[in-house]
């Protein structure tokens, strides 16, 4: 897949997602704030102007910003274990 094709795709995907979750945030159902946060680390992943915006307020608000590289590590975590999980699920036995 192109380059500039995954980063469409990453910039439309966690624009929706936080778009979305917001909404969703005041519902019953707790699933606006995952929703954000899950936007929120895409666009930081596809997005340099989200990277450029996260380091200017990494260096204001220094506490908010260690707590966020805590979410962000385990988040990662999270999902290297998912894809480690389903590779092992659909790898051919025999």
């Amino acid at each position: 897949m192109p380059r500039a094709l995954k980063k469409l795709l990453g910039v439309t995907g966690g624009l929706t997602l936080v778009v979305v979750g917001v909404p969703v945030f005041i519902l019953p159902i707790p699933l606006g704030l995952p929703m954000i946060a899950l936007g929120l680390f895409l666009l930081l992943q596809t997005s340099s102007r989200a990277r450029l915006l996260r380091r200017r307020l990494a260096r204001r608000y220094p506490q908010h910003a260690q707590r966020f590289d805590g979410a962000r590590r385990r988040l990662q975590d999270l999902a290297v274990r998912a894809r480690d999980g389903m590779r092992r699920a659909l790898r051919p036995r025999g």
